[in-house]
């Protein structure tokens, strides 16, 4: 995976797709860096998690997304209001840039474009036990076909690399479990590159999203789903926190 950080962080442009990816590590230690970012109804928020380990995490994501977006808008990351649809999509008001953000254990990813509606979805890949049945339960025919035709040791790689695209499609969506995660397809084959293969009833809209596919340290599997009719190109970002964040720096 190709980190690109030249004169590109914090601006963006419509044929653009910005993938922010963060390790929080020991981020509790330095929670206070990222808790004055925050809304009132995000602390509140955060205090409601019974483990202090998700509530420090909850607030680093919040606090990291706020930083994020207020540098590339130019605004004060306080000042940000998110409006929040039905399906639980969060929006800026009167704003082009979209994003989205996924988090599975201490790794946060955050996926930005310009009037492109964007989703994102990280997983780490553990032992799945009953691999098959939540196949079968979500996946749709075609998939499940692909899945069991591949040798036993590379399907559990598989469902992730499924599993995240089918996430990051519903999210860019934008419109929650009303396009069942049966009713569409996507790419299996771990060492095939991301794809919307087919939507049901929808043949000519899959040419509208494109899927971007990667493995940004082993044992994890992340997926970015783009509505955009031309060629986007994608840059990443993985800096550590202490280089996003100065504050965290200092003792």
């Amino acid at each position: 995976m190709k980190t690109n950080n030249e004169n590109l962080v914090y601006s963006l442009n419509r044929d653009e797709i910005h993938i922010w990816i963060f390790d929080l590590g020991n981020s509790g230690q330095d929670i206070s860096a990222w808790e004055h970012f925050l809304s009132e109804e995000e602390i509140q928020r955060s205090k409601k998690y019974i483990f202090q380990n998700d509530n420090q995490r909850f607030v680093a994501r919040r606090g990291i997304l706020r930083l994020l977006l207020g540098q590339y808008l130019r605004i004060d990351p306080t000042a940000i209001c998110y409006q929040i649809n039905q399906f639980g999509k969060s929006a800026i008001p009167s704003n082009a840039i979209r994003f989205n953000l996924s988090a599975c254990q201490n790794k946060v990813v955050i996926a930005l474009s310009l009037q492109s509606e964007i989703g994102v979805d990280i997983e780490q890949v553990r032992f799945l036990p009953d691999l098959d049945r939540i196949a079968k339960q979500w996946f749709s025919t075609k998939e499940c076909a692909e899945l069991f035709t591949l040798a036993r040791d590379k399907q559990l790689d598989a469902f992730y690399h499924a599993w995240t695209q089918k996430e990051a499609f519903v999210k860019a969506y934008g419109e929650g479990l009303s396009l069942p995660l049966q009713g569409f397809s996507v790419t299996v084959d771990p060492g095939l590159p991301g794809g919307i293969l087919s939507i049901s009833d929808d043949v000519e809209g899959v040419s509208a999203w494109k899927m971007i596919t990667a493995a940004p340290d082993s044992g994890w599997r992340v997926a970015v789903c783009v509505q955009a009719e031309a060629r986007q190109n994608i840059f990443w970002h993985a800096p550590t926190l202490a280089e996003f964040n100065p504050l965290l720096s200092i003792q």
